[in-house]
């Protein structure tokens, strides 16, 4: 018992800074003092952490009207913020706070809306910063951030034209492509934030954050024909751009720089929205390579069936190709395999399980006849013999390494079965039929 209880002793000193912000954000912004709902005894433990010092320097976590007296006699007075007697002045205090000295008499205890409102943004500094980090927001000025922010906004694009012309990997056609490629990378990098290594700008990453619900709108007009903007007569990109603003504005005051960690509480959920934003980014992309590939195939007259086994195909499996490739290029091999050939069980299963559900819902038939073409039949040889290759090659004979020499085998297979299917929808009469 006596193990079990000082277990617990450490896990409770073992809080980590977000729980410890994020308790700090919610107090400061409550009308709640520090000791309520709490028994006797911890009110006397925690009250004498504080008042050696503790965890919050000497400042209580109490509420912003904490010290408000409330009553129907008394009218309550406006909260300045500004000016020689607001809260957020350095030198002076309003007549709501109220300074007591512990009992030692070494360290003041600081009540009201000022020690409130430095409790909150201490709470916020403690969420963005990394266990065991120094760095702290706090020391700097909301002018000085935004400052900071600029200017590291600015060396990252500095840097990244400059990494275009110096870096000896790329010649002369790379580099041209490049600059010709740069004002869509400065549309992409403006709103898709990124907080991982190597890629991570904390100005960068607070104005995509704030730039981000503008892409989605657009993009839901573009793609999805439905306009965020005003939908319902309510405005929901404008509102969400204005949250998002407020956030990245914070983000780029006590998010630590370059070259410190961020916390991976605020990290992750960042990461995910820029998931979900780049998504969206290669969903129009590809969108509008289809619609340029589907242009040129009309204007070379190239019948529908050969459209659809090369240029379509290829179109649609864009994203993914470009996406598998990048995960390669980086050492993550196993998450590019994994990558092809979940995509294409995730379409087969989910886009053809619930096409024909929509469509049994729909129409109210329990089943739907389906022709295979010889060209799908024949897919679906190559596709099994492909399969077969891997797990000879990658499994039996080289123990879960797949050699190099597979990709010219798969290549071959590919080329052979897109012969093989250009031959069968020209000497095929149903597929005469079907290009007419």
């Amino acid at each position: 018992l006596d193990a079990a209880s000082a277990k617990d002793g450490q896990d409770m000193k073992k809080k980590s800074k977000f729980r410890r912000g994020l308790d700090r954000v919610l107090t400061a912004m409550s009308n709640y003092e520090n000791e309520e709902g709490k028994s006797p005894t911890n009110q006397n433990n925690e009250s004498g952490e504080e008042s050696g010092g503790g965890r919050n320097g000497g400042v209580a976590d109490n509420g912003w009207g904490s010290s408000l007296e409330v009553t129907s006699e008394v009218r309550d007075r406006p909260i300045k913020l500004h000016g020689t007697t607001g809260i957020l002045h350095k030198k002076s205090r309003s007549d709501d706070d109220v300074i007591t000295e512990d009992e030692e008499g070494e360290r003041p205890m600081e009540y009201g809306p000022a020690a409130s409102y430095r409790a909150l943004m201490e709470g916020v500094d403690n969420m963005c910063t990394a266990e065991g980090s120094n760095v702290s927001g706090m020391a700097t000025t909301w002018d000085v951030a935004a400052v900071n922010a600029r200017d590291e906004f600015r060396e990252h694009f500095e840097d990244y034209v400059n990494d275009i012309w110096e870096n000896d990997e790329n010649n002369a056609f790379d580099k041209f492509f490049l600059m010709v490629e740069l004002p869509f990378t400065t549309m992409r990098k403006l709103s898709i934030p990124i907080p991982c290594d190597d890629y991570y700008c904390r100005g960068l990453v607070a104005m995509a954050i704030t730039i981000c619900p503008l892409w989605f709108g657009m993009y839901m007009i573009l793609e999805r024909k439905v306009n965020l903007f005003i939908f319902g007569g309510f405005p929901y990109i404008e509102i969400a751009t204005i949250t998002a603003g407020i956030i990245g504005f914070f983000f780029a005051k006590f998010a630590p720089p370059e070259d410190k960690d961020l916390s991976l509480n605020v990290s992750v959920p960042i990461a995910f929205l820029g998931f979900v934003i780049a998504a969206t980014w290669i969903d129009a992309i590809a969108d509008l390579l289809v619609k340029l590939l589907t242009l040129l195939g009309v204007i070379c007259r190239i019948p529908n069936s050969i459209m659809g086994l090369t240029i379509l195909a290829w179109g649609n499996s864009m994203g993914d190709l470009s996406a598998n490739m990048t995960m390669a290029k980086k050492g993550l091999a196993n998450m590019a395999i994994t990558a092809c050939f979940a995509g294409p069980v995730f379409n087969i299963l989910i886009g053809l399980g619930g096409g024909f559900a929509k469509l049994n819902s729909e129409t109210g038939q329990e089943y739907a006849e389906v022709d295979l073409s010889p060209s799908i039949n024949v897919g679906f040889g190559f596709l099994v013999v492909n399969c077969i290759f891997v797990m000879v090659a990658g499994l039996i004979v080289n123990r879960g390494h797949i050699p190099k020499g597979y990709g010219y085998v798969a290549l071959a297979l590919y080329v052979m079965y897109i012969v093989a299917s250009i031959v069968l929808q020209y000497y095929d009469p149903e597929g005469g039929d079907d290009d007419e």
